[in-house]
């Protein structure tokens, strides 16, 4: 399996994904859920299933509107107090978890492939974080 092939998995999953996710990330990081007050976490699951397709393709080819897309939600993780440290709670979670759902399907390259592509996506949404773009 290969980064395609797991966004495949992740897209076919609907929301279950996500939200299984956002589940374990709640369940790793219990206060990081006050930033999140008042949100709707069904919404907020379709955001992140399309902020991951927006990773893989980021993560293939330099994309400067990906990019652009990417500094902006830097820019509101900000404005909701998001601590930076905050960003590598995520990120671990993200694979722990992207490696539970894909089970046997999981390789040191699929590891790879996502670690790579999640830490230059994030590397994007912190210079949005340090320097605001317009949202």
């Amino acid at each position: 399996m290969d980064i395609h092939q797991s966004l495949d998995s992740i897209l076919a999953s609907g929301s279950q994904f996500a939200e299984g996710f956002y589940q374990r990330f709640e369940l790793e990081h219990p206060g990081i859920f006050r930033h999140f007050n008042g949100m709707n976490m069904k919404r907020q699951a379709h955001l992140l299933t399309t902020a991951l397709v927006l990773v893989v393709s980021d993560y293939e080819k330099d994309t400067e509107s990906i990019k652009e897309y990417l500094r902006v939600l830097g820019t509101r993780h900000h404005h909701r107090n998001i601590d930076k440290a905050d960003f590598e709670a995520w990120e671990q979670t993200l694979l722990r978890f992207l490696s539970e759902f894909h089970q046997a399907n999981w390789s040191e390259e699929l590891s790879n492939q996502w670690q790579s592509a999640l830490t230059k996506a994030i590397d994007q949404v912190l210079l949005g974080y340090e320097n605001q773009h317009h949202v």
